[in-house]
């Protein structure tokens, strides 16, 4: 699958993209927030969950609202769905910075993470602009580090450089339960629709 697809795919599930890299900026499925566990509604149609597997290994579980069920429902395209996820911290002199690296195939895309004030995710990617700008990439305009250690290094000498980061997501609303997912009034069961799919 090309970079092209690839990227296309992660768009249209999770919304929170950044740069395509060779390497996470870590290997560490250990999680840096607890809170990040649970549904996550990403606009009206799409959300994601992100889910405890086993100790340090962690998924995010794209869902999308299916019209005719009246329900959200794991993408079609399961490979796609389901995505292996990774987590940073590095030290920026101010405090800690946390990241979250997403895999596609063997492309990983990472986003520096927060939880703000309202509960609600904030998600940062990191430029594109600026990595190809600033480091190698292949035929497939992947961002080559070799390492994560190397990619590390690079986030941890570039951080302070607002340029670093590109524009924060609209910031994703956490839900307790899919049920709790904000479906949007136009896609809502009529009452007829409601008995008959009792």
């Amino acid at each position: 699958m090309s970079r092209n697809i690839i990227v296309l795919i992660a768009i249209a599930t999770i919304l929170i993209l950044g740069c395509g890299t060779d390497v996470p900026l870590s290997f560490s499925g250990k999680i840096v927030d607890s809170r990040l566990i649970g549904y996550w509604q990403c606009d009206d149609s799409t959300a994601m969950q992100i889910k405890k597997v086993a100790d340090d290994y962690y998924t995010s579980i794209n869902l999308g609202y299916d019209k005719d069920l009246h329900k959200y429902v794991i993408r079609e395209d399961k490979d796609a769905a389901v995505s292996k996820l990774y987590f940073t911290s590095l030290k920026d002199g101010a405090g800690t910075v946390n990241f979250m690296s997403i895999k596609f195939e063997n492309v990983y895309f990472t986003n520096k993470i927060s939880i703000d004030n309202n509960g609600d995710l904030v998600t940062t990617p990191i430029s594109d602009a600026y990595l190809t700008s600033h480091c190698k990439i292949d035929k497939d305009s992947i961002v080559i580090f070799g390492t994560p250690e190397n990619y590390q290094r690079f986030i941890t000498a570039h951080m302070r450089d607002p340029l670093l980061y590109g524009e924060s997501e609209k910031p994703l609303k956490k839900k307790q339960s899919l049920k709790e997912l904000n479906i949007p009034s136009i896609t809502k069961p009529t009452k007829k629709e409601a008995v008959s799919n009792q």
